[in-house]
């Protein structure tokens, strides 16, 4: 009887997964990180019009090029309003994806093979270690937790590395705990990295989810290295699945052959999508102005969550970004339960699906994850008080 690979045996779902299956109707969810606004209409409408014209043909392998030359143009014009992004990237470096987690899977893999290493931070998001289990190729972490304020710092990076490190995972504002990097620490995380000849990877789908200081990527101090990004969340598109890496030109072919042998090209219904929704974060085009609008409600929704924390007494990561707030429990947990043991619980008792901390790493061990993507967030935060003590009542469904 054949079986798998012992390394793809290994492999199981995600706590983030697990519990939202486990969660029994009716729950209120905080759990996945999935906006609940719709897609800007201007969006939708260019897929009616690509649909209307009867075909489907497949664009170039790396995607159409005048989507490839709207998002190098995106950077450019961020970059020149003062954003922490590189002016480096042009379109013959952009490959359009089926989603970050295709990028993902396409740039660990072309940068490493067996025997290599990558490092992941920790508290980070659980696919980047399991990208490395599928393709053969060790994962280790660097410390990014409540010590070092959740910010990937160059001394954690340097402490990690080892010599069969290839490639460094940096996502910040991130998931779980929304924190922005400072552009110094990545600075000196990017002058340790070129110095050494080890690549980063900046997951860098939270860009335009930044409230507090300013976002800043990686690319704004090296050209060795790999930007992956896309329209999950800023324009709502998540199962659309389309995303992008921005690499240097000398990487592109390298990156475009590999992206053909996972998936030939990105849906050119969703890259029809994507032409509207990133000419519109180029200030032109009928969706102006409808990710930014996004953004003013899920900042909104931020503050009213970190209020109603506050108000229990909780405390929690810099919620400075994304659309995450990671609190700290350890003080009200109940004697022999840990973060998960909290969550599944509370599943049951108050109706409130959260995503235990330990499931992005041991740094997240003792904390809570919410994700602010309802609008119920005083409700939510007020059920994860029931259920930790805080508060009095009954049911919480």
């Amino acid at each position: 009887m054949i079986e798998l690979h012992p390394r793809i045996e290994a492999i199981s779902p995600s706590l983030i997964r697990k519990v939202f299956a486990a969660a029994p109707p009716g729950c209120l969810n905080m759990g996945l990180g999935q906006p609940d606004l719709p897609v800007p209409e201007p969006v939708v409408e260019a897929v009616r019009k690509t649909l209307e014209g009867g075909m489907a043909p497949y664009s170039l392998n790396a995607g159409h090029l005048a989507l490839r030359a709207s998002i190098a143009d995106m950077y450019a014009r961020w970059g020149a309003q003062g954003a922490g992004v590189g002016g480096w990237i042009e379109p013959e470096g952009v490959i359009i994806t089926s989603g970050v987690q295709e990028g993902l899977f396409v740039a660990l893999s072309a940068l490493c093979g067996p025997g290599d290493e990558i490092l992941v931070p920790d508290p980070g998001f659980p696919a980047y270690a399991m990208i490395a289990q599928a393709i053969g190729v060790g994962a280790r972490t660097y410390a990014c937790g409540a010590a070092r304020g959740f910010r990937p710092r160059a001394e954690a990076i340097e402490a990690a590395l080892g010599p069969k490190v290839r490639a460094v995972v940096i996502s910040a504002p991130g998931n779980p705990t929304g924190a922005l990097a400072d552009p110094k620490d990545l600075e000196e995380i990017c002058a340790l990295l070129d110095a050494r000849g080890v690549a980063w990877v900046s997951d860098e789908i939270y860009d335009r989810f930044t409230y507090e200081g300013q976002f800043c990527s990686p690319s704004a101090a090296s050209q060795e290295g790999i930007v992956l990004s896309g329209l999950s969340k800023s324009a709502n598109m998540m199962g659309w699945r389309l995303g992008w890496m921005a690499a240097p030109r000398r990487l592109a072919v390298g990156l475009t052959a590999t992206h053909q042998i996972v998936n030939t090209c990105a849906s050119t219904l969703a890259q029809a999508a994507a032409q509207v929704a990133v000419e519109g974060l180029c200030g032109r085009g009928p969706a102006v102005g409808a990710i930014e609008a996004n953004v003013a409600i899920f900042k909104e929704r931020r503050d009213r969550a970190v209020k109603a924390l506050a108000d229990l007494g909780l405390s929690h990561a810099p919620a400075e970004g994304a659309f995450y707030i990671f609190v700290d429990v350890r003080p009200h947990l109940r004697g022999g339960e840990d973060d998960l043991g909290l969550c599944m619980r509370m599943l049951q008792e108050v109706g409130l699906i959260a995503i235990p901390g330990q499931g992005f790493g041991e740094g997240g061990r003792g904390w809570v994850r919410l994700a602010t993507t309802t609008g119920e967030v005083e409700e939510g935060v007020r059920r994860l008080g029931q259920g930790l003590g805080l508060v009095s009542g009954a049911g919480g469904a």
